[in-house]
């Protein structure tokens, strides 16, 4: 039995994205004045906060980052730490293998201080939007930093039509729109009977998320993403599968 049950709009979520996106970039002057290897980041990633409306740092908590940076290739870390702690800097602190983007992993400093999952840093109103909003914003803080061969997320569209019957794709990037192709040429898993991000909440508290992107990254293809949340967290269990694949791709 479920408590709640509700489908939002892709035009929020690229709303939301826009604003996380703005908060997290990393300017061509900074990444000019990047040094090689892994530093502190110049970006400040607690200010991605005030892009969310359901939900909030716990008190006493800010965000920040490490940046990696190779030839000219980049990726992130992000971690939630007390607003009293210094950041350290990344040779001063213990690393962990962090996977970046699928199948890579790369070597990150890990605060002493810092909590487990930067999303354990979070707390929500409990409503359908606060969880959507933690789904969007773990993939942005997630592709903290990323740049070239770094980026993955952001090479997604979240859909809520079919884009063979929309007008979504008509208006995104000319390199996907050709990527997609005729609809002849694709090869369907299943056929999704509802296309638009949408949330579950159940009685006992936990909840799932689900929604549909398109990415030519590679291949294009059609991908639903499926975030679940335990009863009070907001660190989602993730899972993506591909439901759909064309005859274009690019890559970076």
């Amino acid at each position: 039995m479920t408590k709640k049950w509700e489908r939002f709009s892709a035009a929020a979520v690229v709303e939301l994205r826009t604003c996380l996106r703005a908060a997290l970039e990393l300017t061509p002057e900074m990444q000019n004045r990047l040094p090689q290897g892994i530093s502190v980041s110049p970006v400040d990633a607690t200010d991605a906060v005030a892009c969310l409306r359901r939900l909030r740092l716990k008190p006493g908590l800010v965000l920040g980052g490490y940046q990696f940076y190779e030839g000219a290739n980049g990726n992130g870390f992000v971690f939630a730490i007390p607003a009293e702690a210094d950041f350290p800097e990344p040779g001063t602190c213990p690393h962990e293998q962090v996977e970046i983007v699928p199948g890579v992993f790369l070597d990150s400093p890990k605060p002493r201080d810092a909590l487990d999952h930067f999303m354990d840093g979070f707390e929500g109103d409990g409503s359908a939007w606060s969880y959507l909003e933690a789904s969007i914003a773990y993939r942005e803080l997630k592709e903290f930093g990323a740049i070239w061969h770094g980026c993955d997320w952001s090479t997604h569209t979240v859909l809520d039509s079919d884009p063979f019957r929309g007008a979504q794709l008509k208006t995104a990037d000319p390199a996907d729109r050709e990527c997609l192709g005729e609809e002849s040429d694709w090869k369907w898993t299943e056929r999704p009977a509802e296309w638009r991000p949408r949330v579950t909440i159940a009685k006992t508290g936990s909840a799932e998320v689900h929604f549909i992107t398109f990415s030519a990254l590679g291949q294009a293809a059609l991908y639903g993403s499926r975030d679940c949340f335990p009863a009070s967290s907001l660190r989602p269990e993730s899972a993506r599968i591909t439901i759909a694949v064309g005859p274009g791709g690019y890559v970076f």
